[in-house]
């Protein structure tokens, strides 16, 4: 019965997580890559570019064939991901998954854009 009771406590505790929580749109990407804030700049550093370097990890998975570099740098596609933000502020209400691979492939893939 105790063993029932957990069973029926994890049951009901499932929805309560939300189906979608980790949206991230081109706004809060560029405000990480860009913060100047002492007291956050390290995270939000680490956060811009391990966000980026798993949107080009996931491209180089799914991908048939290489797209980019094996010497392009982290702070490469940073640069690469934050120019396009900063070039086109209307677009950054978008996913940043969506908007970082788009710049990548736009930068290292011109045959596939």
């Amino acid at each position: 019965m105790k063993s029932l009771s957990i069973v029926a406590a994890f049951a009901l505790a499932i929805p309560a997580v939300p189906a979608f929580a980790g949206f991230i749109d081109g706004n809060t990407l560029y405000s990480w890559c860009l913060a100047n804030d002492p007291a956050t700049k390290y995270q939000a550093d680490a956060s811009c570019r391990s966000f980026i370097e798993g949107v080009a990890d996931h491209m180089e998975l799914m991908s048939d064939k290489e797209c980019v570099r094996p010497g392009v740098t982290a702070g490469q596609l940073a640069d690469v991901v934050i120019k396009s933000l900063r070039d086109h502020p209307e677009e950054r209400d978008h996913g940043a998954a969506y908007l970082s691979h788009r710049a990548i492939e736009n930068a290292f893939c011109p045959s596939k854009s």
